[in-house]
């Protein structure tokens, strides 16, 4: 049989915890159930049984944080927290930190209810600021279509609709894809077409290319392969009627016809293979065309510095092409940029210049 505490020795035990003091109380024995009156450090006082004090070492609350605020105190600390405004608590009075209130955003104007603690603890409550509101089809189609001027809704891909749902939207240049509720509300989803980044089929670009004005699409050189702002085709001139090879970001550009234009190569007239040398020594350019004194008076004028002429060997235009492209991959470049042909500059060789030579130049 356990031996009952002394008044005595509850009250040292009580005491010998450190963080609080005994006061009184209310029994004249003391007891594990009694109720003993006892001050914090700080000088708050409550009530607790002696077992509390003794065994679980009971604190203070008010310390803690952990003690019942009142109504007017709960309002200013809500208050006191950035963008939030209090409106009222939702049962008409504080019952406690699982008490409902009713706040409203000051960035977006939105009110809502939330959980007294909740809101204390995490300092932020507006669930459209942080994009996990909860809208109705009506209020995500008019967030949809405000959100990008060219860009309006189509469909969702089904009845319950919530920022994953996918959505068909449709741009101004008549163009429709789909995409995440949450990136068309918030606007970050443009029309890839009208930026530039969409990835056209084979179809669309001769589509596209027909739809150009004076060039027409004729067949692809190599369909293998995905296609893309390289991809190479031959095209047909509604002027003139001749045909040529060119690729899609050329033609797009705007790069005509080489026979009405008086320069150029078209591998399907005689071709020319030229060589020239700058005066500094240190580059070489090797280029076709079917024009070429026409080309280096160009070149005379788009080139930053002067060059004279190695010589110029005729011979057909498809085999100038290959021509072209040997002493291109065979030789370095000479890595220049920003002028018409600058690509076809390599770096001086005398290898280059007696291979050339055996052209017949």
């Amino acid at each position: 049989m356990v031996a009952r505490l002394s008044n005595e020795e509850y009250i040292k035990r009580i005491n010998g915890y450190g963080k609080v003091k005994f006061v009184s109380c209310d029994d004249t024995e003391i007891k594990s159930v009694s109720m003993v009156l006892v001050k914090c450090n700080n000088g708050h006082e409550w009530k607790a049984t002696a077992a509390q004090l003794c065994h679980v070492k009971t604190g203070c609350k008010i310390c803690a944080g952990l003690a019942k605020k009142s109504e007017h105190e709960v309002i200013n600390e809500i208050n006191k927290i950035d963008g939030v405004s209090f409106i009222k608590f939702k049962s008409g009075s504080y019952q406690g930190a699982k008490s409902k209130v009713l706040c409203s955003c000051d960035k977006c104007g939105h009110t809502d209810e939330v959980i007294v603690d909740n809101l204390i603890r995490r300092k932020s409550f507006c669930r459209k600021c942080a994009g996990t509101f909860s809208y109705s089809k009506n209020e995500y189609i008019v967030k949809i279509n405000s959100a990008r001027s060219n860009v309006s809704f189509v469909s969702f891909d089904s009845e319950m609709v919530n920022q994953k749902t996918r959505v068909t939207l449709l741009c101004d240049c008549g163009h429709k894809w789909e995409t995440s509720v949450q990136q068309a509300a918030s606007g970050r989803a443009g029309c890839k077409k009208c930026s530039k980044c969409y990835q056209f089929d084979y179809s669309e670009r001769e589509s596209q290319i027909n739809n150009l004005g004076g060039i027409r699409f004729i067949k692809w050189i190599d369909k293998r392969k995905k296609c893309n702002v390289d991809s190479r085709f031959i095209a047909g001139c509604d002027s003139c009627g001749s045909e040529w090879e060119i690729s899609i970001d050329n033609a797009i550009r705007g790069k005509s016809c080489p026979n009405c234009a008086g320069y150029g190569f078209n591998k399907c007239l005689d071709g020319f293979v030229y060589m020239l040398k700058s005066n500094c020594g240190k580059h070489l350019k090797v280029g076709i065309s079917n024009y070429p004194e026409k080309r280096i008076r160009q070149l005379e004028k788009a080139t930053p510095f002067c060059f004279n002429v190695i010589g110029i060997a005729k011979m057909d235009g498809e085999l100038c092409r290959s021509i072209e492209s040997r002493f291109h991959k065979d030789y370095n470049s000479s890595l220049l940029s920003g002028f018409d042909g600058c690509t076809e500059w390599i770096s001086f060789c005398d290898d280059a210049v007696n291979e050339f030579k055996k052209l017949g130049a």
